[in-house]
């Protein structure tokens, strides 16, 4: 753990912006998810500006306050997000296969949180919206866009237009 604070240091909202400058200068790329007019997520994309590090951004519905920044960041210059292949190819990474034991897809063996089992659950041939699966789970939108980026970067799920999700 890195970090310019003591380890008895209160987690107070004005030190966050201190944190967020060194993780975004930790990071080859920040992408911001959610972010409302002054949220402390653009804070952390200018960091990363500053710090010569890749800005990604997913865009969000334009009568969301939540979606403010995001969208605001793509107008800037940030790059569109519609999916985990879109962040690396930009880094020209592949992601990782399932692999075969014993003749089983990997898949079949992967453990799972219980939030991410629920939404790989929810996924199947059918397309699902983002916005559903966060109704039905009542999981916030940052916990269930890490979780669906977790079961893409896996080859479990793949994203299509308009925040859609089906199994791969």
């Amino acid at each position: 753990m890195i970090s310019e604070f003591s380890l008895d240091a209160e987690p107070i909202k004005q030190n966050f912006p201190r944190r967020n400058r060194l993780i975004s200068g930790l990071s080859l790329g920040t992408l911001v998810v959610e972010a409302a007019r002054n949220s402390g997520a653009l804070i952390t994309a200018d960091f990363a500006l500053e710090q010569g590090r890749d800005v990604f951004a997913l865009p969000g519905k334009i009568d969301a306050g939540n979606s403010f920044g995001t969208n605001e960041l793509i107008k800037q210059g940030a790059k569109l997000v519609t999916s985990a292949e879109d962040i690396l190819q930009e880094f020209n990474l592949k992601a990782a296969s399932p692999a075969k034991t014993d003749g089983v897809d990997a898949r079949e063996s992967l453990s799972y949180g219980p939030q991410e089992k629920i939404l790989y659950e929810m996924i199947n041939e059918k397309p699902v919206l983002l916005d559903d699966m966060i109704r039905e789970t009542n999981l916030s939108v940052p916990v269930a866009s890490d979780i669906l980026l977790r079961l893409q970067l896996k080859k479990l799920i793949k994203q299509l237009p308009g925040k859609q999700f089906i199994r791969n």
